[in-house]
């Protein structure tokens, strides 16, 4: 269940993702969501993952989970076939650092219906942590990843790249 503003807040985190403070101050209508940055409804972990950059990659989903002490945020990518060390260059902002795992989802198994592997984590800005996921081709995304059916094909065939980039703060 949404609460009031987050909606608001999810979209001001896609304006800024794409476009800076800047980009989103550029119409109107999108005013509303700059100033909307500085409102007291966005997560910490909506704050710290619209201060992010995926170079080469664009954006098509976008979720948020909260909880007492805790919030996540998560977006999910498509773009280039950057090699695996080829990311820790990819992710930028400010604070942004990231380990790439030697395997896959280390510690943690990885079961028949997941639809992605853990490949890496780090920091992320205003101290919260970042987990970087990868799509498993041949298993069906989640419908808030936004992915075309083309998107889809291209993943599944090696062709492009699926991450789900994820924004830990508090708890975890």
């Amino acid at each position: 269940m949404s609460r009031p503003g987050q909606t608001a807040a999810i979209t001001l985190i896609a304006c800024l993702t794409v476009g800076g403070l800047a980009g989103c101050a550029s119409t109107a209508a999108q005013k509303s969501f700059a100033a909307a940055a500085q409102k007291s409804f966005a997560t910490a972990a909506q704050k710290s993952f619209a201060q992010i950059t995926v170079i080469g990659f664009a954006r098509t989903g976008i979720t948020d989970d909260t909880a007492p002490g805790t919030s996540d945020a998560s977006g999910v990518y498509v773009g280039h076939l950057a090699g695996n060390a080829d990311l820790i260059n990819v992710l930028t902002g400010p604070g942004v650092t990231v380990t790439i795992f030697r395997k896959p989802s280390p510690y943690v198994a990885i079961l028949p219906t997941d639809n992605t592997v853990w490949i890496g984590r780090g920091d992320a800005p205003l101290g919260c942590g970042l987990q970087i996921y990868q799509y498993r081709p041949g298993k069906s995304p989640d419908d808030w990843w936004n992915v075309s059916d083309s998107q889809l094909a291209q993943a599944r065939v090696g062709k492009v790249r699926i991450l789900q980039i994820t924004m830990v703060c508090g708890k975890g």
